[in-house]
Formats: C-alpha cells, structure tokens, sequence
C-alpha cells in the first residue's frame, strides 16, 4: 500500500493590534470644537448657556462648573469686522504686523483671540459618543474653544497669569473649573466662558498627554 504523505497545515499569525506606527504631524489631527448655545447658534443640540461639543453633544449645563484639564494654548489676531463677514486670522506677531500693514489699520485695531485646547473626563452617565478619546484609563471628550473679548481675559489670561507666578507649573499640571455664566450688560446680554484654577493635581496621564501633545 503506497505512502501517503501527511499534509502539515501551515499556521499564520496576525497581529491585529492597533499600534501601528503612523507618520503624522499637528494638521492631521480633527479635534471637534467648543460652543456655547446662543440665540444664533445654526444647532439643535443643548439650551441657552450650555458647552456643546462637536455642535452634537451637551458636556456642560449653563452655570454649572465643569473639571477641565487644558491641553494646549495658542493666541491670535483678527480683523475687526462686522458679524459673519469672513475675517483672516493670524497667529504669531510677525503674521500680526503684516496683517495690520496689508489692510491699512493700526495694530490695536485687530481683535486678540485665543484657542484653547481642553479635555472633560467622561462622567459615570456620559454618552460614549461624547467621550471619544482615551488618556490613560479613562475616557475624554476634547476639543477647542475660541475665545475673545472679555471672554479671552477670564479664561486665556487666567491661565497666562498664573502662569507668570509659577514658572515651574507646566499647562496640565492643574485642574481647573470652567463655567459658562449670564453675563447681563447695559444693552444686550450673553453667555461667557470663565476658568478658575483648583488645588487639584491633574492625573499624570493627562499631564504625560499634555506634554507630548505639545512637543
């Protein structure tokens, strides 16, 4: 009786992991924006006062204090122009004094700004759509927030001020408090974003995040 040879199965293995090494740099990045809920917001998603993410998601009820911790910082300038008319935005001081020169205006005419890159921790009954991105062992939502007029002082300059006293802190090493309050004026009123530092230490996930975030 003839020999039979015996087939040996081959095994393969696949690596299905998702550490795939990616060449990427700062403009690959999507980070969903901050909003706050006006009359004029173009969104169905939250109330008057209340920090939307992604214009989908409410992350922050109107006057209720929320833990952030604040990944990035970049401040600019812009055009000082009428509402919804486009407006070119430039970030460094060179880009500042070019801009003032080509439109024919002094540079205190353009408009300081600032974007601020943060992060929420997912609370226990947050939607998992809401909080997307993963730092450590935890879930975040993250996202920029454009902030100008008094606005920029008392969230921005906050942040720059205590800066200022404590050299040594880096941007992530703290918590801090943000809330969106009524703010009522003499002719009109509106709803304003404020941070506030707290003794908290952020999680060294976040701080490690902030500083690679940034390098």
């Amino acid at each position: 009786m003839p020999k039979t040879k015996e087939k040996k199965e081959e095994i393969v293995e696949v690596n299905t992991g998702v550490a795939i090494p990616v060449e990427s740099n700062p403009d690959d990045i999507n980070i969903p924006y901050f909003a706050i809920k006006s009359a004029l917001s173009q969104y169905d998603a939250g109330e008057l006062g209340d920090l939307v993410v992604d214009k989908t998601h409410v992350v922050a009820k109107a006057g209720n204090p929320v833990e952030v911790s604040i990944l990035k910082m970049i401040k600019g300038w812009e055009e000082d122009v009428k509402f919804g008319e486009p407006k070119e935005r430039v970030y460094s001081k060179e880009a500042r004094d070019d801009l003032a020169e080509r439109k024919g205006v002094p540079v205190e005419k353009l408009k300081e700004f600032a974007e601020i890159t943060f992060a929420i921790e997912k609370p226990e009954d947050g939607d998992d759509g809401a909080y997307p991105f993963p730092i450590g062992d935890k879930f975040y939502t993250v996202g920029v927030l454009t902030v100008k007029n008094y606005a920029f002082v008392n969230t921005y300059m906050r942040v720059t001020t205590l800066a200022r006293f404590n050299p040594n802190m880096a941007l992530g090493d703290k918590k801090w408090k943000l809330t969106v309050n009524h703010v009522q004026g003499k002719h009109n009123d509106w709803w304003q974003p404020e941070l506030a530092v707290t003794q908290e230490d952020s999680p060294q996930a976040i701080i490690d995040f902030v500083a690679s975030f940034n390098s």
